[in-house]
């Protein structure tokens, strides 16, 4: 409580780290949460941008400004998430989940599509990639499916970084899809 007294900040754990312990240790507990809400919150967002109606934001825009997509480890239908003690800070009815959840809206953008999850995934994050990839293929939408064996939820992203990883060769052939 002393240090939100005395350094009332939004993002203050970052703060209070480059702070109290050092400016490294700051800036890597800021990275490490941004890098946490994109990981949760990526393949949620993917799947929104492909339902995004781009020309309502702008006439100039095209239809579908996205070649190929990547969502890793996605919630597709956040309504299971209403029946849960986070709903508590979301505040989320059956109807706003629903209308937050792209598992109910129609791919607008054409562009492929790859779901991939970590074999340590839970039964809820397989079923919802699989379940998306389904109701989206039945929409008209190119859709791969990939789990990866051994990895999990936070550790899945880190075959991105092994130039002979299964997932490596998914996103090149995505990019020679989407041309």
């Amino acid at each position: 409580v002393e240090m939100a007294v005395a350094h009332p900040a939004a993002g203050s754990f970052g703060l209070y780290a480059g702070i109290y312990v050092s400016p490294f240790a700051g800036y890597a507990v800021r990275v490490s949460y941004w890098l946490m809400q994109v990981i949760a919150t990526g393949g949620h967002m993917v799947a929104m941008l492909l339902a995004t109606h781009w020309q309502d934001l702008g006439s100039d825009l095209p239809r579908c400004p996205i070649q190929s997509a990547l969502a890793i480890s996605g919630v597709f239908d956040i309504e299971p998430l209403v029946h849960t003690s986070m709903n508590v800070d979301l505040g989320l009815t059956l109807e706003t989940a629903k209308a937050l959840s792209p598992y109910y809206m129609r791919p607008v953008c054409r562009a492929p599509l790859a779901l991939v999850w970590g074999g340590n995934e839970s039964d809820e994050f397989k079923r919802q990639s699989r379940d998306f990839a389904a109701r989206w293929r039945d929409l008209g939408s190119q859709t791969r499916l990939l789990e990866i064996p051994g990895r999990h939820h936070l550790s899945v992203v880190e075959d991105l970084g092994r130039a002979d990883s299964e997932l490596v060769r998914l996103v090149l052939e995505l990019q020679k899809m989407g041309r």
